[in-house]
C-alpha cells in the first residue's frame, strides 16, 4: 500500500469510480504487476482524478516514466483519460476505473472467469494463471515493504499522537482452512464497514494498489441484524484533522 496524501482535493473525484470489487483478468493482473504502476494505481484510486505532473511530483517519478505507465495501465482497463478539471487541455488528466479488485487462488479467477465470458485468463493453462499471480503477489510483496520503509524514513518527523496510533505484528494461528478463509472474510469486514463509516470524507478510502486479495466470499458491511449501517450516523464526521492510513492484510499457509 501506499501511504501518499493529496495536497488539493479539488482534484478528488471519487464519483466516477466504479465501487464495486471486480475480479481482474489475466492483463490487468500482468499490468499491475509492477511497483511503479502500483504506485500510480495506488495514488489515482485513493486521491482522485490527477494529472501526469501530479502524479510525477507525488511519487518522484519523470513525466514521461509516469505517461509510460499509465498507457500500460489504460490498455489494461485499470484507469482511463478523464476531462480536464481546469478546461487546459494541454494537460492530461487520469482517473482510475474501479477502487478495488479482489484477486483468489488461480482456481477462483478460473471459476470467475466461466461465470463471466468477458474475463479472458487463459481457459487450459493453470500454469500461466499461477505465474501471473506469482508475478503480481511477488510486485505486490515489494511494494508493501517499500511503502513501510518510506513511512519509517518520516515516522521522526510525524506527531507523536501518530507514531503512538500505529502497529505493526505478526500472528501464527493453528486454523482449519475453513476457519482461515472465515478469519479472512472477517478481517474484510471490519475494513468494510470502516470504509463505509469514513466514506464521506474527501478521497472515500480505498485500497491503494486497488487490490483486495481474499477468498471472494461476500463481507458484512452491516452491523445491525435489520441491515442498518451501525456506523451511518458518524458519516459526516469532521475530516479536518483525518490523515491517510495504510492497513496491509495477507493471510496465508505460514512456511518455516
Amino acid at each position: 500500500m501506499n501511504t501518499t496524501t493529496h495536497d488539493d482535493n479539488t482534484n478528488i473525484d471519487t464519483n466516477t469510480i466504479d465501487e464495486a470489487r471486480v475480479t481482474p483478468v489475466a492483463e490487468q493482473l500482468r499490468a499491475m504487476a509492477n511497483p511503479v504502476r502500483m504506485r500510480i494505481l495506488g495514488a489515482l484510486r485513493i486521491d482522485g482524478v490527477q494529472t501526469v505532473g501530479e502524479l510525477s511530483a507525488k511519487l518522484g517519478e519523470a513525466v514521461g516514466s509516469v505517461s509510460y505507465h499509465l498507457a500500460q495501465l489504460a490498455d489494461a482497463g485499470l484507469v482511463e483519460k478523464t476531462t480536464p478539471r481546469d478546461g487546459d487541455k494541454r494537460k492530461s488528466w487520469w482517473k482510475a476505473t474501479h477502487r478495488r479488485m479482489l484477486i483468489g487462488s488461480p482456481e477462483q479467477l478460473d471459476r470467475e472467469r466461466n461465470a463471466d465470458d468477458s474475463a479472458v485468463l487463459m481457459a487450459d493453462e493453470s500454469s500461466v494463471a499461477n505465474t501471473v499471480l506469482n508475478q503480481y503477489r511477488r510486485s505486490t510483496a515489494l511494494t508493501y515493504e517499500t511503502t513501510y520503509e518510506r513511512y519509517l524514513d518520516h515516522e521522526g518527523g510525524l506527531p507523536q499522537e501518530w507514531r503512538d496510533a500505529g502497529l505493526s505484528g505478526d500472528f501464527v494461528l493453528d486454523l482449519t482452512v475453513d476457519e482461515a478463509a472465515e478469519l479472512g472474510t472477517e478481517l474484510l469486514g471490519v475494513l468494510d464497514r470502516w470504509q463505509r463509516r469514513t466514506s464521506g470524507r474527501a478521497g472515500g478510502g480505498g485500497t491503494a494498489d486497488g487490490v483486495v486479495a481474499g477468498n471472494g466470499a461476500a463481507t458484512d458491511n452491516t452491523a445491525d441484524g435489520d441491515g442498518t449501517d451501525a456506523t451511518a450516523d458518524t458519516a459526516a464526521d469532521s475530516a479536518a484533522d483525518t490523515e491517510k492510513v495504510a492497513v496491509i492484510l495477507q493471510l496465508f499457509r505460514w512456511i518455516p
